[in-house]
């Protein structure tokens, strides 16, 4: 992620503030989405022969890329607001 190519013709300390505020509230919507211990239990999933066998594995794997993209979108979007 290289927030500052998307804030070209912006001044840098103003590109870099809205990069911080976007990468900390990421942060924070991950972490209150998963806390640590939901996250850890995600990553065994994926990583679990047993569970492939009988789950979908490619679908989690969809639903976390989704989720993190949606993340990074509703970020930028608060971090414009504060």
């Amino acid at each position: 992620m290289n927030f500052l190519l998307e804030n070209e013709g912006i001044e840098p300390k103003t590109s870099l503030e809205f990069s911080y505020k976007t990468i900390l509230i990421k942060n924070l919507l991950s972490k209150i989405s998963f806390p640590y211990y939901s996250e850890m239990k995600i990553k065994e999933l994926q990583e679990s022969e047993m569970y492939k066998e009988f789950f979908d594995s490619e679908k989690l794997n969809f639903h976390l890329e989704n989720f993190n993209k949606n993340i990074l979108d509703l970020s930028k979007i608060i971090a414009i607001g504060v």
